[in-house]
C-alpha cells in the first residue's frame, strides 16, 4: 500500500502508458519502503507542515506566501536550500511583475528558493509543496532503472522509448511544507 493515494496517482500518471512498468514501479517502491523502514510521503496530514496560501491572483501574494512558508520551515529547524513545486495554475500566476518593479515574482522567488521552482501536472488545483532539500531531509531513489521499450516500426524506422524514473524519498516529512488554499 502507498502512504498516500496522491503519491500512487503520481506514479501511475508518470507511467500510465506502460501498465507493466507501472506495476513494476509500484513493487519497487513498496520494496524500498520496507527496506528503509520509511514511507514515501508528501503532504500527509499531521506528518508534513501545512502552509495556507492567500489568493495568488493578487499582486505580490505568491512571493509573500513562499517567504512565510520558508519562515515556518526555518522556525522548525529546516534551513536552505529549498525547492518549490507547484501546479501549472499556480506557476502561471508567478509570471507577472512584482509590485510595479522590473522583476517577475518568479525571479524573486528563485532568489530565496535556491534549488529551483518547478511545475507539475501531478499536483492538482491551487496547491504546491516547499521542500527543504538537504541530504538529511530527503534523497532521490531510482524507482525505475534505465529501460528500453520497443514502440513500433514505421517506414523502415524502429522507434524505442528510453525511460528512467527517479523520485524524491522524503526522510523527514516535517521538512515538507504543503501550500494549500485557505
Amino acid at each position: 500500500k502507498f502512504a498516500d493515494e496522491e503519491i500512487k496517482d503520481l506514479f501511475e500518471l508518470a507511467l500510465s502508458h506502460e501498465k507493466y512498468h507501472a506495476d513494476g514501479l509500484k513493487r519497487e517502491i513498496v520494496k524500498q519502503e520496507k527496506r528503509s523502514g520509511k514511507r514515501f510521503t508528501i503532504g500527509l496530514p499531521g506528518r508534513s507542515t501545512v502552509g495556507l496560501t492567500s489568493d495568488w491572483s493578487e499582486e505580490g501574494s505568491a512571493y509573500e506566501d513562499v517567504v512565510k512558508a520558508i519562515e515556518v520551515l526555518a522556525a522548525k529547524g529546516f534551513h536552505d536550500p529549498y525547492a518549490l513545486v507547484v501546479s501549472p495554475q499556480l506557476y502561471g500566476k508567478l509570471i507577472r511583475a512584482y509590485k510595479n518593479t522590473n522583476y517577475l515574482e518568479l525571479d524573486l522567488i528563485k532568489k530565496v528558493v535556491t534549488d529551483g521552482v518547478y511545475k507539475t501536472p501531478a499536483i492538482k488545483g491551487n496547491r504546491g509543496v516547499l521542500l527543504a532539500t538537504g541530504a538529511e531531509y530527503m534523497d532521490l531513489a531510482v524507482a525505475l532503472d534505465l529501460t528500453v521499450i520497443f514502440v513500433e516500426t514505421a517506414m523502415m524506422h524502429h522507434y524505442f522509448r528510453v525511460m528512467e524514473m527517479v523520485v524524491p524519498r522524503i526522510m523527514v516529512p516535517a521538512a515538507v511544507c504543503t501550500l494549500e488554499p485557505a
